[in-house]
C-alpha cells in the first residue's frame, strides 16, 4: 500500500511574464498613469556557438505543414503594453473638513491665477493638474493659517490633505505620507473624540496613506495601512469605506503577484459597490477586476469587465451635471478603459478591434489635452499595426522608442522602483533591437537592481517575496537570452542564478545570521564563487533554464517555451553553455518540455498503480533533450559496483528549472537503454547559491542523535468539504523504521509514541531524521506553504481521550511545512519516506513545500519523493541506502547504490526512481 496523499494542491508550473502595477497620476509634465504588462522578448537571432537540436524524429516532424490553428509565428520584438490604471485618491469632492480643493469656494478656474490669494491660486493650479506649482501656495497658506490669531482648523485640515495629494501626485511619497498622517491626526482622533465631525475622514486619510505606500512599492506597509482602514470602516459600519479598502487591498496583492487574493478582494469590493449603488467605487472595482484578469491572461474576462467599466463611465458622462474637473476625470477614465480594451483585444489576437479602441482612445486624449496619455495610447497602437502587418520598426521608429523610454524613465518618481524596473527592462530590449548591446546591458542591470530593492522592502514575508519574484521573471529571462547572444556564458549563468530561489536564499541566510533583526541583504553568487564551489564539491554542476518568448498561437500572443539553456560547471571550474531549441517540440510534437515531463509521469503510472510499457521512449527522448547536448562535458562514469570508497562514481549536481523539478532524472535513458543513475550519483538543488549555503549548514550542524519514525497512530484529518477521517495505517512503514533503527542501534518511534510533540522535541538534536509516514500536499496553515507530515496526536491517543471525535483534536498530529520553517534543525540529513514529499507549488523560487521548509530550517540535505511510492520496494531501497551510508558518508553514492539494488528486483522506474537528494551531500 502506498503512502497516500489526502488531497494534492495544483502544481503551478506556468511562467508568468505578465507584470501589472498601479501608479498614481503624475503632473501634466510627466506621464499620467501606468500599469504595465510586460510582454517584451528579445529578437530571435542566429545563435553564436553551439546550438543543440532536438531528437532527429522531432526535427523531421517539425517540417510538416502547420495548420492555422497550430501556427507558431517567429517571435518579434514587442515593447511595453500598458494597461492604464489610476490610483484614485480620495477626498477631492468631500466637505471643507475633508480633502477638498473645491470645497466651499466653488470650482477654481484658470482666471484665479494672479489673484494674489495664495490658497485660491494653489487650488486653481491643483485643479489644472499642476501639482508642483500648487505646493508653495499651500505651504504659505498653511503657515499663515497656523500663525493666525483665530486658527481656522477646518482650513488647516483641508490644506494638510491637499498637500498630501499634491506631493503624492508629484511622486514625493515621503512628504505625502507626512502630510496625510498630520491630516489623519486632525480628523480621526479629534473627530472621533472631540469635535464630533465625521470620523469616516480618518478612514479616508488611511486609504490615501496606503495608496502612497503602494505607489512607492512599500507593499507590506500598504497592506498594513489598508487593513487598518478596512477594520476602521467595518467598526464604523462605513460600507463605502469598506468597499474602497477592499479594492485598495486588492491593488496591493495584485502588485506583488498574489492574484487569487487580488481577485477575492476586488470581487468583494464590486459586490459591496453594487449594493451601495455607488458608481465611483463600482467603476474602480470593474476596472481593477479587468486588470487582474488581464494579469491572469484571461482576456475574455478582462474584456468583459473593462467593457462594463466603459459603459458605466459613458452613462455617468451623459447624466453628469457636476464640475468641469469631474467631467474631465470621467473622460480621462474613458481613455483608460479604451486603452485597456485595446490591449486585451490585441493580446487575444483581434488586432483590428484593438486598433479601433486605441484610435478612439487617442482621439479623446487629444480632445481633453492629455498629451502624455496620448503618447501611451499611440505607442500601443504602433504595436498593434506592427502585429497586423508583421513589420519590424524602421530605424527612425527604433530611435523614437528609445527616446520615449528615456523621457519616461526621467519622469519616474524616485521611490517607484517597480515601475523603473519595468521601464528599464523594455528600454534594454529596445537598445538590443537597435544594435546597441552596451546600453542594453546597462539598462538590464539597472532594471534588476530596481526590482531587487523593491523585493528587499518585503522584509521577511516569504510568501509575498515569492509571489513578487514571479512578476519579475521577464527581465531575468530577457537578460539571460541577451547575454547568451553576446556569447557571455558565465554572465548568463550569474543572471540565471540571480533570478531563481532568491527568497530561499534569504531564508537560509536569515537562519545562518540569527542575531540579525532585519532580513540580511545577500549578494547574488558570482562566477568565481560558482567555479570555486564546483571545485570544492569535486562534482559537475548542471544548471537548466527554460527561456520563454511571445508567440502567436491560435492568433493570440502567448508566452511559450523557446529555448533550453544548459550550463555545465566542471570540477575544474570551467563553465560551458549549450542551447536546445524547444520550438521544435511545439511544432513537431504539439507539446512543450513541461508537457513532455507531465506525459512521462503519466506513462510511468505515477500514482495510478502501474505504468505502461511506452515509458522507455519518453525517457530516452528526455535524455536526448537534457543530457545528450552536454554529454561530451560530463566525466566518464566510474562503475557503480565499485566497492572501493575512493572509486565512488562521478557525481552530478543538477539545478532544475520549472517543470524539471518534477522529472525523475535517475530514470532518464540513453540510446542503449542505460539509465542515468547507472552512470552517475545524482543530487539536486534549487540553485547553486542554495547549494553553497547548505554546504555551510552542513559544516555548522552538530546534531548527534538518530531519529527514526514509522507508522504513527494516525490522527483525525479534515479539509474543508471533507468529513474528518483517519488515514490508513502503514505497517510497511513501521517495518521499514524498525529495520533502519536496527542498523543504527536505536529505538524507532512508532504508533502512539510517534507524537508530534515528542518528535518536534527531538528534531533539533538529531543528525539524521527519518520519517516514514503519510505526506500531504495541502496548505493546512493557509500561508501559501503547502505540505504536512502526518504524526500521532498525543491528546487523541491518551487514555483519557474521548471515544467520539473531538473537534479540537482535528489536524493536531500534522507537522506542517509552515511549522517546520520555524524549527532550528542541526541535521545532516532528513529523509521523508512518504509520497510526493518533493512536490509542492513550483515557482521561480523553486518548489514551495516540505523539502524547502526542512532546508530553510537548517537541514543540510533532504531526501524526498516525487510521487506516491509502493511500500515494499521503498522499504528495501531505504534499508540499502542506510547500510551504504554506514560504510560511506556520501549520501548521493548511497542513494545510487540503493536505487540500482532496488531496480534489480523491481525494474519498473515507478518502484525506485522517485527519490531525489536535495542540498549538500557530504
Amino acid at each position: 500500500m502506498g503512502r497516500v496523499v489526502l488531497l494534492m494542491v495544483a502544481v503551478v508550473a506556468t511562467f508568468l511574464v505578465i507584470i501589472v502595477n498601479h501608479r498614481l497620476a503624475e503632473s501634466r509634465e510627466t506621464l499620467l498613469t501606468l500599469a504595465s504588462r510586460n510582454i517584451s522578448t528579445l529578437l530571435s537571432v542566429p545563435a553564436q556557438g553551439q546550438t543543440s537540436q532536438l531528437p532527429t524524429q522531432t526535427s523531421n516532424q517539425a517540417t510538416k505543414q502547420i495548420t492555422a490553428t497550430d501556427q507558431i509565428a517567429a517571435p518579434q520584438l514587442l515593447s511595453l503594453y500598458q494597461p492604464i490604471q489610476n490610483i484614485v485618491w480620495e477626498g477631492q469632492y468631500t466637505s471643507a473638513k475633508g480633502i477638498a480643493y473645491f470645497a466651499d469656494r466653488g470650482e477654481a478656474q484658470l482666471t484665479d491665477f494672479g489673484t494674489g490669494d495664495p490658497l485660491r491660486e494653489a487650488i486653481a493650479l491643483h485643479a489644472n493638474g499642476e501639482y508642483d506649482r500648487a505646493i508653495p501656495g499651500y505651504l504659505a497658506s498653511l503657515e499663515e493659517t497656523r500663525n493666525a490669531t483665530s486658527r481656522d482648523q477646518a482650513q488647516e485640515i483641508m490644506l494638510l490633505g491637499n498637500l498630501g495629494l499634491a506631493y503624492a501626485a508629484t511622486g514625493l511619497y515621503y512628504e505625502a505620507i507626512d502630510y496625510f498622517n498630520q491630516y489623519f491626526a486632525q480628523t480621526w482622533h479629534k473627530a472621533y473624540y472631540y469635535q464630533g465631525t465625521d470620523p469616516k475622514l480618518g478612514g479616508l486619510a488611511l486609504g490615501n496613506i496606503g495608496k502612497v505606500y503602494l505607489a512607492g512599492d512599500v507593499y507590506l506597509k500598504a497592506i498594513e495601512i489598508q487593513e487598518r482602514r478596512l477594520a476602521l470602516s467595518q467598526e464604523l459600519k462605513d460600507q463605502l469605506g469598506e468597499a474602497q479598502a477592499l479594492g485598495d487591498l486588492g491593488m496591493v496583492y495584485q502588485a506583488i503577484g498574489e492574484y487569487p487574493k487580488a481577485l477575492e478582494f476586488q470581487e468583494k469590493s464590486l459586490a459591496l459597490a453594487r449594493t451601495l449603488q455607488n458608481n465611483r467605487v463600482l467603476a474602480q472595482a470593474l476596472s481593477n477586476l479587468g486588470i487582474v484578469y488581464h494579469a491572469l491572461a484571461n482576456y475574455p474576462q478582462a474584456i468583459n469587465f473593462q467593457q462594463q467599466y466603459l459603459d458605466l463611465l459613458r452613462r455617468d458622462q451623459q447624466s453628469n451635471q457636476g464640475s468641469a474637473t469631474a467631467r474631465q476625470s470621467l473622460r480621462l477614465n474613458e481613455v483608460q478603459a479604451l486603452g485597456n480594451l485595446g490591449g486585451a483585444y490585441y493580446l487575444q489576437g483581434d488586432v483590428d478591434r484593438a486598433i479601433s479602441f486605441y484610435e478612439e482612445g487617442l482621439r479623446i486624449a487629444f480632445e481633453i489635452a492629455e498629451a502624455r496619455m496620448a503618447a501611451i495610447i499611440r505607442n500601443n497602437l504602433a504595436l498593434a499595426y506592427a502585429q497586423k502587418y508583421n513589420n519590424n520598426p524602421a530605424p527612425q521608429n527604433q530611435q523614437q522608442l528609445l527616446d520615449f523610454y528615456q523621457r519616461f524613465i526621467n519622469n519616474i518618481p524616485p521611490q517607484a522602483g517597480s515601475l523603473e524596473g519595468l521601464a528599464r527592462n523594455n528600454y534594454a530590449v529596445a537598445y538590443h533591437r537597435a544594435n546597441n548591446p552596451a546600453s542594453a546591458e546597462s539598462q538590464f542591470i539597472r532594471g534588476m537592481e530596481s526590482w531587487e530593492k523593491v523585493r528587499q522592502n518585503l522584509g521577511s514575508n516569504d510568501g509575498y517575496k515569492v509571489s513578487f519574484l514571479e512578476t519579475q521573471g521577464a527581465i531575468y529571462n530577457n537578460f539571460q537570452k541577451f547575454l547568451t547572444e553576446q556569447n557571455k556564458a558565465e554572465q548568463a549563468l550569474e543572471i540565471s542564478e540571480r533570478g531563481r530561489a532568491r527568497t530561499f536564499v534569504d531564508l537560509i541566510s536569515r537562519r545562518l545570521t540569527p542575531r540579525t533583526t532585519q532580513a540580511p541583504k545577500v549578494e547574488p553568487i558570482a562566477g568565481l564563487q560558482i567555479q570555486k564551489l564546483a571545485q570544492e564539491q569535486n562534482a559537475t554542476l548542471i544548471e537548466y533554464s527554460i527561456i520563454y518568448e511571445d508567440f502567436v498561437v491560435n492568433n493570440q500572443l502567448r508566452p511559450q517555451e523557446s529555448e533550453l539553456f544548459i550550463w555545465v560547471v566542471q570540477p575544474t571550474g570551467k563553465i560551458t553553455q549549450r542551447r536546445v531549441d524547444l520550438k521544435l517540440l511545439a511544432q513537431g510534437k504539439q507539446t512543450s518540455l513541461a508537457g513532455l515531463v507531465n506525459r512521462t509521469r503519466d506513462v510511468l503510472g505515477v500514482g495510478r498503480g502501474g505504468g505502461r510499457n511506452t515509458y522507455p521512449q519518453l525517457l530516452q527522448e528526455l535524455y536526448q533533450i537534457l543530457i545528450d547536448p552536454i554529454a561530451d562535458l560530463l566525466p566518464p562514469p566510474v562503475a557503480a559496483e565499485s566497492s572501493n570508497p575512493a572509486q565512488n562514481p562521478e557525481r552530478l549536481i543538477i539545478i532544475p528549472h520549472r517543470s524539471l523539478f518534477l522529472l525523475p532524472f535517475p530514470a532518464l535513458q540513453d540510446a542503449q537503454g542505460k539509465y542515468l543513475i547507472d552512470k552517475y550519483a545524482l543530487q539536486t538543488a534549487p540553485s547553486i547559491q542554495v547549494l553553497q549555503l547548505t554546504q555551510r549548514q552542513r559544516q555548522e550542524n552538530s546534531g548527534q542523535e538518530v531519529l527514526i519514525v514509522g507508522n504513527p497512530t494516525m490522527p483525525l484529518i479534515t479539509i474543508p468539504g471533507i468529513p474528518p477521517q483517519k488515514l490508513e495505517a502503514l505497517p510497511g512503514a513501521e517495518q521499514e523504521a524498525l529495520a533502519i533503527a536496527q542498523i543504527f542501534k536505536v529505538s524507532a518511534m512508532t504508533g502512539d509514541q510517534a507524537t508530534k510533540a515528542a518528535i518536534v522535541r527531538q528534531m533539533p538534536r538529531s543528525k539524521i531524521i527519518h520519517l516514514a509516514t503519510h505526506g500531504l500536499l495541502n496548505d493546512f496553515s493557509g500561508g501559501g506553504v503547502p505540505g504536512a507530515i502526518v504524526l500521532a496526536n498525543s491528546a487523541a491517543n491518551s487514555p483519557n481521550a474521548q471515544a467520539a471525535p473531538n473537534v479540537s483534536q482535528l489536524n493536531q498530529g500534522l507537522l506542517t511545512a509552515a511549522e517546520i520553517l520555524n524549527l532550528r534543525l542541526t541535521s545532516k540529513l532528513v529523509v521523508l519516506s512518504a509520497c510526493d514529499t518533493g512536490r509542492g507549488k513550483i515557482t521561480g523560487d523553486g518548489v514551495i513545500g516540505l523539502s524547502r521548509s526542512f532546508l530553510a530550517a537548517g537541514a543540510a540535505s533532504v531526501l524526498v519523493s516525487l510521487w506516491a511510492i509502493p511500500d515494499a520496494p521503498t522499504a528495501e531501497l531505504m534499508e540499502t541506502f542506510y547500510q551504504q551510508l554506514r560504510s560511506n558518508p556520501d549520501e548521493a553514492f548511497a542513494l545510487q547504490r540503493a536505487m540500482i539494488a532496488t531496480k534489480a528486483k523491481h525494474p519498473h522506474p515507478q518502484n525506485w526512481a522517485a527519490f531525489t537528494l536535495i542540498g549538500e551531500n557530504k
